[in-house]
Parts: C-alpha cells; structure tokens; sequence
C-alpha cells in the first residue's frame, strides 16, 4: 500500500509540476548531467507569502512563499493540503500528503530551465506578448498579457507590483480550463524573507523515476 501511494504520489507530480502549463510541455524529462541533476530557480527581486485561489476541475487553494534563491508552493483541496513543491539549493523536490507519512521526491532531474520559467512567471517572460486590459483583484491592479499556449490557444496573465503573478489562466486540454488568481499577499521587508522552517522539506526524499541520481541531502533539523 506504502508503494502504490508513493508510485500514485509521482504520476499526480507528473499532472501537476509544470503548472502553469504542465500538461503541454512536460512529455520530455530533461536531460542532465551525471554526477547529480541541478534546478536553477529564476531569481526574484522581492520576497513574499502569497494565496491563490485555483479552479480546474473543481476549487483548489495555492499558497506561495518566495524568497531570493527559494520558493515552496503548496496545494490544498477542501482545506486538506495535498502537495507541496520544494525549490532551494539548486533542487527541485515534490511531497505528497496522501499518505499517514510525506513522502518526497528530489524531481530535478525531470525538469529542464524552460520549466522553471513555467512555474515562476514574470514581466521578463511576456516581453512582446499582447497587452490586453487590466484587472483589479482586491486593492491589486494587474497588467495582463496574452501569450502562445501552442495548440490549446492563449495564456493570460497578470502581474501585480513587483512583478508577482496576480491572475493566470490557461486550457489544460480542450474541455478544461485552469484559472487562478491572486487572493492574499504579504510582502517581506528588504533583506528578510520566509523562516528557514518553511523552506525545510516533511520527509527524506527520494529519487524520481527515471531522474539521474542526486548528492545526499541532509533535512534540516
């Protein structure tokens, strides 16, 4: 039973990881290096807690906790929280709750720098794109752009002050839309950011199949 949660954890990575987007691009594993697979997260000027409120196939809650070099991502269905993604030390790392125990996953290996540009979105990425209108969420405008979804149309995303993502929405397939946007947002002051605790993975991980195999890593205490 352990097994099969752990093997259903990563085929729920494999729908989820590369979101925004995921179910386009994410039919090729990168290819790295031996000696260990390294995931460069794109740098942010800012530091933050953010919470998203997610429609796709049903109500989701995202949070987002963003420092310099390290961001986690959290997913939550019906106040239950089902997965969380790990960005720090140059490692890409997936948990899933759906077990008594976490169960982790160094996932490095299977993502390439494009990727990481998917999941982290900013102003730099939709240079060129078409600007459409704004749109107020809260006491947050955002300026919104158009961009190339190959088969499945176009991406609209916003982006708040500072650059962080404040509405995105895309086609998963053909008959299902993703959309979220930006409902709570809680700035860091200059040179602090989230607790090390935040940061800090439930479980040892694991290698993902098929991924090259990583450095030890350590949990911090």
């Amino acid at each position: 039973m352990e097994k099969s949660a752990r093997a259903f954890a990563f085929l729920v990575l494999a729908a989820f990881l590369l979101f925004p987007g995921c179910a386009q691009s994410s039919a090729a594993p990168a290819q790295n290096a031996s000696g260990g697979a390294k995931f460069m997260l794109p740098a942010s000027d800012v530091s933050y807690y953010a919470r998203y409120a997610v429609e796709e196939g049903g109500p989701m809650t995202k949070e987002v906790w963003r420092a310099p070099d390290g961001m986690r991502i959290d997913l939550s269905a019906q106040g239950t929280r089902a997965l969380s993604f790990f960005f720090v030390d140059s490692h890409a790392y997936s948990c899933s709750y759906a077990s008594s125990s976490p169960a982790c996953y160094d996932v490095s290996g299977v993502l390439s720098q494009g990727d990481a540009n998917k999941l982290v979105p900013s102003a730099n990425d939709v240079a060129g794109a078409t600007q459409v209108e704004s749109v107020k969420i809260g006491s947050t405008t955002g300026s919104c752009y158009e961009v190339p979804a190959g088969s499945l149309g176009v991406r609209k995303l916003c982006f708040a002050q500072q650059g962080v993502v404040a509405y995105d929405s895309y086609n998963v397939s053909k008959t299902l839309m993703h959309t979220e946007y930006l409902t709570d947002i809680e700035y860091y002051e200059a040179g602090k950011g989230p607790p090390a605790s935040v940061f800090a993975l439930p479980a040892q991980p694991s290698v993902a199949p098929g991924a090259p195999e990583p450095p030890a890593q350590g949990l911090e205490e």
